[in-house]
């Protein structure tokens, strides 16, 4: 490459040129690679320092690592009730199983903000959290609030919101079939 030629060319000039003192006079940063600790011992003959970069930075070290997560499984999810044939529709941007404990603590805890809670409530049936399903694996906002909408006008629901939008049935199935054809 140009910079190994430039390098080895500037070297063979500082070598045949005649020295007049023993201490290196010129530091030279080089990113970290076998050319750059090649080049290192060509030009320290050369009476100048090499510095190798490391690909190591300051931030680097103080910044706390993260932990290793799972990959999210973000998207449209459905919670069949154990009691009749409706189904509770929601959506997450973490793994399911994170939002189904949700879910199981709000029952646990008589939440009566949780849509699961209140038809437990009103009909005496127990939520199926064991076979909750991802059906539409979203990780974009937006659409997974779109398509949770759609999910929610074509399904048989228990009493819950309608999403964040209002969907005709004919557009929320052509939506849907779009994502997943199995789901119309």
């Amino acid at each position: 490459s140009f910079f190994t030629k430039d390098c080895k060319k500037r070297a063979l000039q500082i070598l045949t040129s005649p020295r007049t003192n023993t201490t290196p006079n010129k530091v030279i940063i080089l990113p970290n690679s076998q050319v750059a600790l090649n080049v290192s011992k060509v030009l320290s003959q050369a009476n100048t320092r090499v510095a190798i970069a490391s690909s190591t930075s300051i931030k680097d070290l103080t910044r706390t690592q993260s932990k290793h997560h799972e990959p999210v499984n973000a998207g449209v999810y459905t919670i069949p009730c154990g009691g009749c044939d409706k189904i509770y529709v929601g959506e997450t941007a973490r793994n399911l199983d994170t939002r189904l404990n949700e879910h199981i603590y709000a029952c646990r805890n008589d939440n009566l903000n949780n849509a699961c809670v209140q038809h437990r409530n009103s009909t005496n049936h127990l939520m199926e959290f064991r076979d909750a399903q991802l059906v539409i694996k979203e990780t974009n906002f937006r659409r997974r609030k779109c398509l949770e909408s759609a999910l929610i006008a074509v399904s048989n629901t228990i009493k819950q919101n309608n999403g964040s939008f209002t969907i005709s049935e004919v557009l929320a199935r052509i939506l849907l079939k779009t994502v997943n054809p199995a789901i119309t």
